[in-house]
């Protein structure tokens, strides 16, 4: 059939624009995944105009800061509700940032699969390196106070290792105490379950576990780990003292762990800071 000349053409379909502008979020959580929950006061405002969207509202540092989206009298409606602004000491000569890795030898610069969707909400709580806890909760309603702060610990957005490089080991030192086990399989599951980590063993029997030449480290998986928390003591087995610095550190070296969990008390972790001094002054990825 011909084509009806009184009738235009159909339109050929319009190609696809390669710098097409991105598709505006849909939902309250769309616009919190879009900020930076740790540096950006819109993430705060977001929340407060939608307290029912996210559960972690309590569980972020509500930072002010200069934005141009915000007016003098904007940002006076966000503090309304709260009864003290607490403010940087301008000398910050009493801060004491932990050391990192990066410091001492060259390591990776990876995005935490904790940010990829399936993992839930974890993402959305990442910590910065700026973010602190209080230590002096007490204070007066009706004058200034003073506060020391401790670094927050908690999951960062980028690691120095890949998850699938690293070769993790976790000791229990010292005396026994409830809730050991529990601790092992949680960072077990940590870091298999959400990091991805395949290569995680348990050291025997403390310090000395790591250079005994009747023992050897074992592999932990799903089966000798998912009930322990039901057991007493810890299923690695500690014991008191037994630590020598240089063959902890030689052993570490040469099983190739990258990452060491110590789990024990103050004792423990005054053994814990000679061998991180022991693997910084080696210049070791670990």
């Amino acid at each position: 059939a011909m084509p009806d000349p009184a009738k235009p053409p159909h339109p050929a379909p319009a190609a696809p624009s390669s710098d097409a502008a991105p598709k505006p979020p849909k939902t309250i959580n769309d616009k919190l995944r879009q900020l930076r929950p740790s540096e950006s006061i819109d993430f705060i405002d977001l929340l407060l105009k939608n307290p029912s969207s996210s559960s972690l509202m309590e569980d972020l540092p509500k930072t002010i800061r200069e934005s141009r989206h915000f007016s003098a009298d904007d940002l006076q409606e966000l503090v309304d509700g709260y009864s003290k602004v607490l403010s940087t000491i301008a000398s910050n000569s009493n801060l004491h940032v932990p050391p990192h890795i990066s410091e001492f030898t060259t390591v990776g610069h990876f995005p935490s699969p904790l940010g990829n969707p399936d993992k839930g909400a974890h993402g959305m709580s990442f910590v910065s390196e700026n973010e602190t806890v209080l230590v002096d909760v007490l204070a007066d309603a009706t004058k200034s106070t003073i506060s020391r702060e401790f670094m927050r610990a908690g999951p960062r957005g980028t690691l120095a290792f890949h998850p699938k490089t690293v070769k993790a080991a976790i000791v229990t030192c010292g005396g026994l105490c409830p809730g050991l086990n529990t601790v092992i399989r949680e960072i077990w599951m940590t870091l298999t379950q959400l990091y991805g980590v395949t290569e995680v063993y348990g050291i025997p029997f403390g310090y000395r576990g790591f250079y005994n030449p009747h023992d050897k480290p074992r592999k932990l998986n799903a089966e000798n780990i998912m009930q322990i928390h039901h057991m007493g003591g810890t299923v690695l087995g500690s014991s008191r003292g037994g630590h020598d610095t240089k063959m902890i550190v030689d052993a570490i070296q040469d099983y190739g762990f990258s990452q060491v969990y110590i789990i024990g008390g103050d004792g423990t972790h005054r053994g814990a800071i000679k061998l991180y001094d022991e693997v910084r002054r080696r210049k070791l990825k670990v």
